[in-house]
């Protein structure tokens, strides 16, 4: 069964820019996924485009856990999420693959969860301590080019068996003989001479020039090409060696620092189509998160990032966690009766793109805007904001205590008051706003006539004369009590 015509389809790319207006509409301030991954001794590992994890990393979303099992340094997926004032689209995105425990009842359950982070080549490292750690610690000394698909053809001089295309660029760039190689297959060929290049369109080779004359700022080892996380040295990934201390887990894509909020995100549920051998198509269904924020590396840093990364970028695949054996739906068109016709799949699990625009409805009704990054397992325990961990610093009640920090305040509702939703000058002003609002209600109820001031429904006055009249029949009572009592006596 293919998928239906009125929901969201493939990997959605946006056209058009994203307002705040339209964000305000979406807005969400809690957030349904909660996410945990497990602490590291080893640095992991990259093998071609993707990162060999094998601790236990899960997320939660509503209620049903969900295990990592696939994660991918591929090409942009999902175009045009920019937030507003953002101009420069990533160069490459990161995408976390997750699979529910066990398999989806019926095709309205969903196959797996998307954690999309898209990485910039520009700017200060931010949220990039995984990535840096993924780096060899030395990149090649001299200006080079690399060129995907295609091939100098000749002047070899010499070759170099059971190399990465990193390490073919570096040898090149340290012989002084070398002016252009080409690589394939871990196989990398010195040439001397700048000889005739040819077009393969096999994205499995890579060729370039290197010029000695100019030097590669990026050479020498940096920020960018290190772990950053705090604690003794670690082993460069290129080194497989032990890490001493703890290795940057990919929560560190998520939060930087303990309370970091900068990683909101964009989501939405979609639709895709898996075909067995007989092209019997079958839908399965995604919830997909898009981390705008993306994670920063240096140009020299994601340089070097693309060199390991055999100099291409290859676009996302669904692990066969998700889609068996089976093959995925790559491409297709109508025919005259509005019904979907496969034009071409994909065996290693390419699935096709959708464009929608940032303004139309579809945007507003099924996509949603998290201004909060994923929960903890002790936010999510404890009830309190990311990284916040109340039992340590429990939230209290304004009828326990006046005095509190600020993150601990409740607004005029009752709610707590997280830190991001709510600045002190927003507490403050809905306060002198109720506090104005009750003094109007006081003096709102004044007649001008004496102290007239409501009770219950009665003015003080009212009360007044109420309560007189209360003690002058009690003061009766007791004459006539009195006077019968008297004439009973002196009757005997």
């Amino acid at each position: 069964m293919f998928c239906p015509l009125d929901v969201t389809t493939g990997l959605v790319q946006l056209v058009g820019p994203i307002s705040t207006i339209d964000l305000k509409n979406i807005t969400v301030n809690t957030y349904p996924l909660t996410i945990s991954f497990a602490p590291r001794t080893t640095i992991p590992t990259l093998i071609g485009n993707r990162i060999d994890e094998s601790t236990e990393n899960t997320c939660t979303y509503k209620g049903k856990r969900y295990n990592l099992v696939d994660v991918q340094i591929c090409s942009v997926a999902h175009k045009g999420f920019l937030l507003p004032g953002d101009s420069k689209p990533p160069a490459a995105e990161l995408i976390m693959t997750f699979v529910p425990n066990s398999q989806p009842d019926d095709v309205q359950s969903l196959s797996g969860i998307l954690l999309c982070v898209p990485i910039y080549d520009s700017g200060t490292p931010d949220h990039a301590e995984y990535l840096t750690q993924l780096m060899e610690q030395t990149i090649p000394s001299c200006k080079y080019t690399n060129i995907v698909g295609s091939e100098y053809m000749g002047a070899d001089y010499q070759q170099i068996p059971d190399s990465t295309l990193s390490s073919c660029v570096k040898a090149c760039c340290g012989d002084t003989n070398c002016l252009a190689y080409s690589f394939q297959s871990g196989t990398c060929s010195l040439k001397n001479a700048i000889p005739e290049i040819k077009n393969t369109g096999d994205r499995t080779q890579v060729t370039g020039t290197v010029d000695h004359r100019i030097p590669n700022k990026g050479a020498t080892p940096s920020t960018c090409a290190a772990p950053v996380s705090k604690g003794p040295a670690t082993a460069v990934a290129g080194d497989k060696k032990e890490n001493k201390s703890n290795a940057a887990t990919l929560e560190s894509f998520f939060y930087a620092w303990s309370g970091d909020t900068t990683q909101t995100s964009l989501a939405y549920k979609t639709c895709f189509e898996v075909l067995d051998k007989d092209n019997r198509p079958t839908s399965k269904s995604l919830y997909v998160v898009v981390f705008p924020n993306g994670a920063h590396l240096t140009q020299a840093g994601y340089q070097q990032l693309l060199l390991q990364l055999n100099g291409t970028l290859l676009p996302y695949t669904v692990p066969p966690a998700i889609r068996g054996g089976d093959a995925t739906l790559k491409a297709y068109d109508f025919d005259e009766e509005g019904r979907k016709v496969v034009t071409e799949t994909s065996k290693d699990g390419i699935i096709y793109a959708t464009r929608l625009s940032s303004c139309t409805d579809d945007f507003k009704h099924r996509f949603e805007y998290f201004t909060q990054p994923p929960r903890l397992p002790s936010s999510a325990k404890n009830g309190g904001p990311p990284g916040f961990n109340t039992e340590q610093c429990p939230y209290y009640k304004t009828s326990q205590y006046k005095c509190v920090p600020f993150n601990q305040l409740t607004d005029l509702s009752g709610d707590y008051v997280i830190p991001g939703v709510k600045t002190l000058e927003t507490i403050r002003y809905e306060q002198e706003q109720q506090k104005k609002k009750n003094q109007g209600e006081k003096s709102g109820t004044d007649t001008g006539k004496g102290d007239t001031t409501k009770t219950g429904g009665s003015t003080t006055e009212d009360m007044e004369s109420l309560f007189a009249m209360g003690i002058g029949g009690i003061l009766a009572a007791i004459v006539v009590f009195r006077v019968a009592t008297w004439a009973a006596n002196h009757t005997k």
